[in-house]
């Protein structure tokens, strides 16, 4: 594993892995499902050398859950890089709406190893303030380089991202290939033809409830402001490194 593609579920970690992977050809193992279901979640790859060995296969490794365990994985991957998606949670919200609404089987609302909580949004909520937490300490506390992509940004600058950050990580982009692949749809999960398009931001204010999406603002804000630092000073680099701005 060189590179591990995660953040928060539904904040656009499979479009990001899967357009990084087939740009460059680079292997992708994409959300393995010990990672969801093992008892020990992210930290199941100690206890199963058929899971280590999976993680040290792949190029890129996207999985969301990861971010739990993110300091005992750094203990063994010391070297690898890390893309952190960060999405507006009330979007996150709205999305994981769609799937349930779909009839989709999903573990994304069970967010009770947070804390208590009395709403599947509040959950959310948590969830987003505990990863944010997470990433922000090995921030802090490790060497390895972070890339915090904002997804709205990405959203509207999807080749600029994957070029710069193919450039960052050292994988060889094939160009010809990028165009092809900018605006396909992953894990659209047997929705239908009228969901499959890729949902871009502020989908919040057309589908969910308007003070349920207050309220989970004001339990994010905090976090919410916190990452977008980040993902400011990433723009910035960008930015240095091309000619077309992101505005």
């Amino acid at each position: 594993m060189r590179t591990l593609v995660t953040g928060l579920h539904r904040s656009g970690n499979s479009v990001m892995a899967h357009l990084l992977s087939e740009a460059t050809g680079k292997t992708l193992l994409d959300d393995p499902r010990w990672v969801i279901e093992h008892p020990v979640s992210g930290l199941a790859y100690r206890v199963n050398p058929k899971y280590y060995q999976e993680l040290c296969e792949f190029d890129i490794v996207k999985a969301p859950r990861m971010v739990e365990s993110l300091n005992n994985l750094l203990v063994n991957f010391p070297d690898i890089s890390i893309i952190y998606m960060v999405r507006d949670p009330r979007d996150v919200y709205a999305s994981i709406l769609e799937k349930i609404q779909a009839k989709l089987p999903t573990s994304m609302l069970d967010n009770k190893r947070f804390g208590d909580c009395k709403s599947d949004w509040e959950g959310v909520a948590r969830s987003f303030n505990y990863y944010t937490n997470s990433i922000m300490y090995i921030e802090r506390n490790f060497q390895n380089k972070i890339y915090f992509v904002d997804y709205e940004n990405f959203f509207l600058n999807k080749q600029i991202y994957i070029e710069f950050l193919s450039k960052q990580l050292r994988f060889s982009i094939l160009n010809s290939k990028l165009e092809l692949i900018l605006d396909k749809q992953y894990n659209t999960d047997g929705k239908s033809p009228f969901d499959q398009a890729i949902k871009g931001p502020n989908r919040w204010r057309r589908d969910i409830n308007q003070a349920i999406a207050q309220e989970i603002y004001d339990l994010t804000e905090v976090a919410t402001t916190r990452l977008k630092e980040h993902c400011n000073q990433l723009k910035y680099e960008i930015k240095q490194s091309f000619t077309t701005l992101l505005d």
